[in-house]
């Protein structure tokens, strides 16, 4: 019980406002916006696309499941996303952690970190305790 109540304390979203400024700009769109002529080529967001031309490929294949990125990746542009920076370094991990989660998982992940956690069974086996009573 105790590892539970304080993951879920530390465990960092995105507010309502937040969640709907992401919604509302597809990953592919906030990419190809800025890797547009004009803009400040270094510009760190400008700069790691141009400097990984794989990472704007496998978007663009996968559809903008950002999480399915490498690892490294994957955290790269949730730093670089202005949204997705906010969240905390538990749930970022879990995120990479698990490239094989839904959209529909990690919309909810990003929302509401503590209401996901709170079902025994995603919280990963390396953070679970044993209680004893």
């Amino acid at each position: 019980m105790w590892n539970a109540k304080r993951r879920i304390k530390t465990s960092i979203g995105l507010t309502q406002e937040q969640f709907q400024r992401y919604k509302s700009t597809p990953i592919l769109q906030w990419v190809n916006e800025h890797l547009k002529d004009g803009l400040d080529p270094n510009a760190p967001i400008k700069k790691y696309f141009l400097e990984n031309p794989e990472v704007t490929t496998t978007l663009n294949a996968k559809k903008g499941q950002w999480w399915r990125l490498e690892k490294e990746h994957a955290e790269r542009f949730m730093d670089l996303h202005p949204e997705l920076r906010r969240l905390s370094r538990d749930v970022k991990s879990f995120i990479t952690a698990n490239p094989h989660l839904r959209e529909g998982d990690i919309l909810y992940l990003i929302r509401r970190p503590a209401s996901y956690f709170s079902a025994p069974g995603r919280v990963p086996l390396a953070s679970r305790k044993q209680v004893y009573l």
